[in-house]
């Protein structure tokens, strides 16, 4: 099963889980305000997947993780409070994304 960490009250978790919904079942939930992904366990999260994205505005960002430092990870996968993992987040095979965008997620469930 393939994590989506996501906020019930965030409209876009909502619409990312929306977009899981139509393409696949195979997904797992995690609510991050009951198991809250904190800045202290984040990077050990992040370092087990090569690749990390993130949606910002229009456009994606990509890192490899094994070359990117602390700071580049947490300023992508951190949330505004800067304590917690943002959401929503999906994590699949080796990449790990923050955002809702339905072309990636397509390409990262047919991994």
């Amino acid at each position: 099963m393939r994590p989506i960490f996501y906020d019930r009250f965030s409209t876009g978790c909502k619409n990312a889980r929306r977009v899981l919904e139509r393409i696949t079942r195979n997904f797992t939930t995690i609510n991050v305000r009951k198991t809250p992904v904190l800045k202290k366990d984040l990077l050990q999260l992040l370092r087990r997947f090569k690749k990390a994205s993130v949606k910002a505005g229009p456009s994606i960002r990509e890192v490899d993780v094994a070359t990117a430092d602390d700071a580049t990870l947490l300023q992508m996968f951190l949330g505004r409070d800067g304590d917690r993992m943002r959401a929503p987040v999906l994590a699949s095979g080796e990449t790990i994304f923050a955002g809702s965008d339905e072309s990636l997620f397509r390409s990262m469930l047919k991994r």
